[in-house]
């Protein structure tokens, strides 16, 4: 059995909102380990966020929510695109460290059917959130913090 702790893994290429109305979740791992989260808004390469979760992240993967980005109808065409690349670029980093029936996606109203025909293209279930996911996500990653250690 490995001995390792479990924790909660939170991507999304916006920032994520702590719903108590304190500084926004960056990208780091939060309440000893029991929470990491990797927000596209800092200054990191795609390349460089798996080195960075293999340095902060000895724990093993519990469940994993990443914001579903690019998927609407943008005007801003190398912004979606590369929104996409870092979306499908999270999904495959979440599914290295957690079993795939624990990775959740998340998405807004935006092109929402789009966005549930690729959840179920992929074989992954989608939670609906507010436009960005920021303050979905701060919710869950606030939630997590509040559970009593295991």
């Amino acid at each position: 059995m490995d001995s390792k702790k479990k924790c909660l893994l939170l991507m999304s290429c916006h920032s994520i909102i702590n719903p108590d109305g304190n500084l926004p979740f960056e990208t780091g791992v939060y309440g000893e380990g029991s929470l990491v989260v990797v927000s596209g808004k800092e200054d990191v390469t795609l390349v460089q966020i798996p080195k960075i979760l293999d340095l902060l992240w000895d724990k093993e993967g519990e469940m994993a929510f990443v914001y579903l980005a690019g998927f609407s109808s943008s005007t801003d065409t190398l912004k979606k695109e590369n929104n996409i690349v870092t979306t499908l670029t999270f999904i495959k980093i979440a599914l290295d460290r957690v079993r795939k029936e624990n990775v959740h996606l998340v998405g807004c109203q935006c092109d929402w059917e789009k966005k549930k025909s690729f959840a179920k293209e992929v074989g992954l279930d989608i939670v609906h959130s507010d436009c960005g996911g920021s303050l979905t996500l701060g919710k869950i990653a606030a939630k997590a913090l509040k559970k009593p250690a295991v």
